[in-house]
């Protein structure tokens, strides 16, 4: 009885034995599965990324070159004729200037080439008419707004110039003027006292 019992736990155990290594063979054999499955796929995402390479290389040497979106740069409008002279005026009684000399002193000396002059009153005015030697010296002239440019191009491409006798001599007021013998000036008023107007004044060539 004895030995039947010790024969009956035997067998068990070889039962268990046998069972347990089946389960090993098992996992063993799934991890081997996995492994393969792993290795597979690795191939593949390896294959899909040499492909993409080549063809993002293949387009990228197929797509023609892109026309650069900067525009051309002109050639820089014409800033015209060269300036003459420029300098700052204080015009008192009995003074007057010749806005086209090259002279210092604006011709100060020359009263038959005299442009502007000063003309008193209350306030005082600038005068742009007057005689000398029996003909007349006269300037065409123009008021500016106040956001025209002071400019060359402004002065000979603009229209309404008039021969007043004396110009709206107040501070801030800008004027081109043309002279008889085809110059054409800017005269900024900078300040009006009642015995001194300050003028600033540019003086173009001809062209």
């Amino acid at each position: 009885m004895r030995l039947k019992l010790i024969a009956a736990v035997l067998g068990l155990i070889t039962a268990v034995v046998g069972v347990v290594a089946a389960l090993f063979a098992v996992r063993s054999n799934s991890a081997n599965e996995q492994a393969d499955q792993s290795q597979e796929r690795v191939q593949v995402l390896e294959s899909e990324n040499a492909a993409l390479k080549r063809e993002l290389a293949n387009r990228a040497t197929a797509q023609p070159a892109v026309p650069s979106s900067a525009a051309p740069t002109s050639a820089a409008a014409p800033a015209g004729p060269a300036i003459r002279h420029e300098g700052d005026i204080a015009l008192v009684p009995n003074s007057g200037y010749d806005l086209t000399s090259l002279d210092p002193q604006w011709g100060q000396e020359q009263n038959c080439k005299h442009q502007i002059n000063f003309e008193e009153g209350t306030p005082p005015q600038i005068s742009t008419d007057g005689l000398c030697s029996g003909h007349s010296i006269y300037v065409d002239s123009l008021l500016l707004n106040a956001s025209d440019p002071g400019t060359y191009a402004k002065c000979r491409t603009s229209t309404g110039y008039g021969r007043p006798a004396t110009l709206n001599t107040r501070a801030g007021n800008r004027f081109c003027l043309r002279t008889q013998d085809g110059y054409f000036s800017l005269v900024s008023v900078s300040a009006v006292a009642a015995q001194r107007i300050d003028v600033h004044v540019i003086t173009w060539e001809k062209e």
